[in-house]
């Protein structure tokens, strides 16, 4: 018997990505953040492990100028989550 729904596979994101992310949810003004979580298919518990996680220094490629810069130019290439498919 074949399982008609096939199984889901969780989400990875890149420290870069992230660093895009959490960096594009903290420059949203107050009305649009809920905007940018909908848009990444992102919770806000999620945003806050990534931010407090830079603030603890844990993903230390996360926060920084350089994560900033390099997140700017993943902009530029459309960069997204991974999956696998």
């Amino acid at each position: 018997m074949v399982d008609p729904a096939p199984r889901l596979v969780r989400r990875s994101f890149t420290a870069a990505c992230r660093a895009m992310v959490v960096a594009g949810y903290e420059a949203a003004p107050d009305g649009s953040k809920a905007g940018v979580l909908r848009r990444e298919g992102l919770y806000q518990s999620q945003i806050r492990e990534w931010t407090s996680a830079r603030g603890r220094g844990a993903a230390r490629r996360l926060g920084g100028r350089i994560a900033q810069l390099r997140a700017a130019r993943l902009i530029l290439r459309g960069c997204g989550p991974r999956t696998r498919g």
